[in-house]
């Protein structure tokens, strides 16, 4: 598998019809979401929540 890089910075622009779909997105209001898909959670579900439980950070050169 063939690795790509990218650098900041030097993103190719958006098109007009990408910039109209997220112009679209951001105008459209929380009611005309359709969250049907996705199972609500309670307060207690999230209770035993860890911050950074599954994070691992990158490993460095020592010396």
């Amino acid at each position: 598998m063939s690795m790509v890089k990218h650098k900041r910075g030097t993103s190719s622009t958006l098109n007009v019809q990408h910039e109209a779909e997220l112009k679209a997105l951001a105008n459209k209001s929380d009611e005309d979401i359709d969250y049907s898909d996705i199972p609500p959670s309670s307060d207690e579900q999230w209770s035993n929540a860890e911050r950074g439980k599954f994070y691992r950070p990158l490993k460095t050169q020592a010396s």
